[in-house]
Parts: structure tokens; C-alpha cells; sequence
């Protein structure tokens, strides 16, 4: 019976390590794209942009990723130049296949990890603008893996590697004013 109790012991006290280390493969192999686009002749503070195509490029000037935006103020969908994105299926009908949505997401979420952190310029298309060659690089911030054990109400699992940018643009004068 002693022997039975220290190993249910041993077993449940590599839960946690076991879950860490999972969790922490996850955020390093799964990642999310964010890029908010603002006109600032649109108002004092700027309004989102609701339609635009950005062209992603490599430091050799190579396109790599493509995203655009077609519905809802600040909704960029993302896929490799010349695909569709698989989340464009999502966009207007609600989520009925839940196999559907996770496989586009494993699909997505590994692919922004190899993309992403290559970026060194982006071309953006906006209204009847065009800003070629625009230096930019993401904000990354890794997946907080360590915090594993907070469950988070919106999903149940583990945390993800995000990628954030920003452009504040003037749409009147078909320039970028700030990027970040």
C-alpha cells in the first residue's frame, strides 16, 4: 500500500511539470497576427479601416504573407501571397464546425510563427492609396506558458505567441504618419 501511495505521489507531482513543458512547446510553435490600420483624415483620433490589403516582404523583398481586411473595422485575415485565408469561411456564418475552425487555426497559428518574426517591410493598400515598402517589424510577446493553470474564460488551453503592429495612416495624403 506504501508503495502505491508514493508512486500515486511521484505521478501527481509531475502533472505540473508535464503541463509546462506542454505548455510551453505550444506557445513556441503557435502564433497570432494583430495589425490595426487607422486614417487619421477620417477623424481627430483616426477610424479603423474597413478595407485594405497589406503585402508582407522579407529583408530581400520577397512577399511572404498577404492580409486583408473585408468586413468588420480592424478584422485582418491573413494567408500565404495568392491563397485565401482559411478564416474567411468564419467570417459571416457562425462557427457550426467546431473540427473546421480548429484545423484552421493549427494551420494559421503555426504558419504565424514562421512568417511573422521575417518581416522587415509591408506594402499597404487602402482606399485609393498605395504605401509601397513601408519599414516595419512586429511587437512580439510570448505566450505567458508559465500561467497554464489560470484558466482563461474565453478558451481552455494554453497561451500563444502574439505578434502586434499598428499604422496610423492619412488616407487624404496616401501616407504613413506613425507605425508601431
Amino acid at each position: 500500500m506504501g508503495v502505491l501511495l508514493k508512486g500515486t505521489g511521484v505521478a501527481l507531482a509531475l502533472v505540473p511539470v508535464v503541463i509546462s513543458v506542454m505548455s510551453y512547446r505550444y506557445s513556441n510553435t503557435h502564433g497570432w497576427v494583430n495589425v490595426r490600420l487607422f486614417d487619421r483624415s477620417l477623424g481627430k483620433h483616426g477610424e479603423s479601416i474597413i478595407k485594405a490589403t497589406l503585402i508582407f516582404r522579407d529583408a530581400t523583398g520577397r512577399p511572404i504573407a498577404e492580409g486583408r481586411s473585408f468586413g468588420p473595422p480592424g478584422v485582418i485575415h491573413y494567408a500565404p501571397p495568392g491563397e485565401t485565408p482559411c478564416t474567411l469561411q468564419f467570417e459571416n456564418e457562425p462557427m457550426t464546425d467546431r473540427a473546421a475552425w480548429d484545423a484552421c487555426f493549427e494551420q494559421n497559428a503555426g504558419w504565424n510563427m514562421e512568417w511573422a518574426p521575417r518581416v522587415a517591410s509591408v506594402d499597404l493598400h487602402f482606399g485609393e492609396c498605395v504605401v509601397r515598402d513601408q519599414p516595419m517589424s512586429f511587437q512580439r510577446h510570448d505566450g505567458a506558458w508559465w500561467r497554464w493553470w489560470v484558466l482563461q474564460r474565453h478558451y481552455f488551453g494554453f497561451d500563444v505567441t502574439s505578434f502586434h503592429a499598428s499604422f496610423r495612416l492619412d488616407g487624404s495624403e496616401c501616407r504613413v504618419l506613425r507605425s508601431g
